[in-house]
């Protein structure tokens, strides 16, 4: 993370605060012929100044315009008099409040935060973020560090500035990598896991369901270990088949392949089928109540089956102590054959 504070100087004004509302403002760019006009564009950040010089409002541009205007007035000679020039452009950007950003804090340096802490004025000094600036911004924006910093590449409002990702923190989150086809999801992810390769710490497994990042792997540039989840046809073990152990899989997961719902007896098979499921994971985990039948706790397959078994077969003694089928008996049979 960078620890050099943002610093807005006189090359980086480009305009005056017009028009303020409670979620927008309007800016009168800068018309300075001794320098090149400031090519405003949607999505750039500014920073408006306020009476504490430690302070600044962070916007985003939404609307940038041009009018042709009669009259136009300007200020001269330290804003004491004002002279008419006549007829001309102006150039208006409008944005959206984001934050208040402090250059100082304490002990702390460019801290942001949602909210704004004061409204801008009219009149207000309006601010572009240079390269450098930009990249401190969002660098303490992220808040990262070198042991966690993933540099996904650079940002499209200013091709200079590197975007920084705190990969320990995007990690610890859910998240979401959206976009219509060819945006460039799929290299979004594939440099997300080439960066985090790169970190102290890593350990991330990826679900590749349709096997486009088995690139990664190669052997003369990959970094990752690419790994084919077992299939049926696969009985043996090697460094390129992953067996997934069949108690991950939670109750809905293993009946919706042994349970054949269309079963008269599906009601019964489930019902033996948890029972006993509950049981043995209970068992190996010495009789917790906290575990519930979707625990991925690891079961004897042989002893559930040994004990549908018993029930399939089970005899009960009725009247005048003649044994009869139990209410199980035979109604697992198909099921046991399944599982």
């Amino acid at each position: 993370m960078s620890n050099k504070s943002i610093e807005f100087v006189k090359d980086n004004l480009i305009g005056t605060v017009e028009n303020v509302t409670s979620n927008r403002i309007i800016i009168n760019l800068l018309d300075d012929e001794e320098k090149d006009q400031y090519s405003a564009m949607v999505g750039d950040l500014i920073a408006i100044s306020s009476t504490n010089k430690t302070e600044f409002t962070i916007a985003s541009i939404t609307d940038v315009r041009r009018t042709y205007v009669n009259n136009i007035t300007t200020m001269v000679d330290n804003d004491e008099e004002s002279e008419q020039i006549g007829d001309g452009i102006l150039n208006q950007v409008e944005a959206t409040f984001l934050g208040s950003l402090s250059l100082v804090l304490g002990t702390k340096i460019n801290v942001f935060k949602r909210g704004i802490k004061c409204f801008p004025t009219l009149g207000d000094s309006v601010y572009s973020f240079s390269p450098i600036n930009l990249t401190n911004f969002m660098d303490s924006i992220s808040n990262s560090s070198d042991d966690t910093t993933l540099t996904l590449g650079k940002y499209a409002i200013d091709s200079i500035s590197k975007a920084n990702l705190n990969g320990d923190s995007f990690f610890q989150r859910h998240a979401a990598i959206l976009g219509s086809t060819g945006s460039g999801k799929s290299w979004l992810v594939s440099k997300l896991l080439e960066e985090a390769s790169n970190l102290k710490f890593s350990n991330i497994i990826v679900f590749d369901i349709h096997g486009e990042y088995k690139p990664l792997s190669s052997e003369k540039k990959g970094f990752a270990k690419y790994l084919k989840i077992a299939g049926p046809s696969d009985t043996e073990a090697d460094d390129k088949t992953l067996f997934v152990p069949y108690w991950l899989l939670n109750r809905d997961e293993l009946q919706s392949i042994l349970l054949d719902r269309t079963d008269n007896d599906a009601p019964n098979q489930a019902n033996r089928f948890n029972y006993h499921l509950l049981n043995l994971k209970k068992k190996a985990n010495n009789g917790n109540d906290l575990i519930t039948v979707d625990s991925p706790i690891p079961f004897n397959l042989k002893e559930l089956i040994s004990l549908l078994k018993k029930d399939d077969e089970g005899r009960v003694k009725g009247t005048n102590n003649r044994e009869k089928n139990g209410p199980w008996n035979g109604k697992l049979t198909r099921f046991i054959a399944r599982l």
